[in-house]
């Protein structure tokens, strides 16, 4: 962040993690997430500057200029030449996510309709509530971009993360197979 400061980057008065600078009256935006900088201006020779700056401040730093590239586990195509639109998927992240919670199974819903019910069943041990957690973590992150649908079973499932039970690693498993 001091580095793009010295570089003549404000922050944005909302979200100090985004930075803008004016070159050649075109705005460049910077969103910053610990060691991850995504860049985006109409201006491709500003987009030059800053990869080269950064590689001048850094020594592992890769940079390119395309109009489809992943950021964060997204996918983004920002299709500027035809319909104007930019369309973000989460295909890969959410293939790894399968891969991860060794999801089999499909369901045509996220949840029952006993998802608000908390149960009886047995409580998870330490080592399956932090796995349990883990999983709502990453759900929580795919729900907030591209998975909108499965927002209330998560919403629920972010509150049961340190006392959750056997119950709930079911409505968490239903939700994955949704999504798978």
């Amino acid at each position: 962040t001091k580095i793009l400061a010295d570089k003549g980057f404000k922050c944005n008065p909302v979200d100090p993690c985004v930075m803008n600078k004016t070159m050649g009256g075109n705005q460049l935006t910077v969103a910053l997430f610990v060691d991850d900088i995504l860049a985006t201006s109409v201006d491709a020779e500003a987009l030059t500057w800053l990869i080269d700056e950064l590689k001048e401040e850094f020594d592992d730093v890769k940079g390119s200029i395309n109009d489809d590239f992943s950021y964060l586990g997204m996918h983004v195509v920002n299709d500027s030449r035809g319909s104007g639109q930019v369309h973000v998927s989460m295909e890969g992240y959410e293939a790894e996510l399968m891969r991860y919670a060794e999801v089999t199974g499909v369901r045509k819903t996220p949840a029952a309709n006993h998802l608000f019910k908390t149960g009886s069943s047995q409580l998870l041990s330490r080592a399956e509530l932090a796995h349990f957690h883990t999983l709502v973590a990453k759900l929580l992150y795919l729900t907030l971009r591209t998975r909108p649908q499965v927002g209330v079973a998560v919403a629920y499932l972010t509150t049961r993360v340190t006392c959750g039970n056997k119950d709930d690693m079911r409505k968490l498993e239903r939700v994955l197979q949704y999504i798978n």
